[in-house]
């Protein structure tokens, strides 16, 4: 056991990284992050843009601040910092 241990340390985990960039934009192309505006837009205009972007194969963010612009770019940017996703403060728009 303590040979597959070392095995299994030395030969793959040692050698593991994570790529930020592509963890940053899995997130950020998730449909679930749309949690994240609930209280500040509300549980139903959420949900409404959730659905159009899923149906239209668009990003949260493309919705929200291009298309429909319920959000300014800066509020945008502030919400979705990664300080913010791990420890969230709600904002007012």
């Amino acid at each position: 056991m303590q040979n597959a241990v070392k095995a299994l340390a030395e030969k793959f985990v040692g050698g593991i990284t994570a790529n930020a960039a592509h963890n940053e934009a899995m997130v950020m192309n998730s449909i679930g992050i749309v949690t994240q505006m609930s209280p500040i837009l509300g549980y139903k205009k959420c949900s409404g843009v959730a659905k159009k972007a899923y149906e239209e194969g668009k990003s949260l963010h493309e919705v929200v601040v291009v298309e429909e612009k319920l959000l300014p770019q800066e509020k945008w940017d502030e919400l979705f910092c990664f300080e913010n996703l791990i420890n969230p403060h709600y904002f007012k728009p």
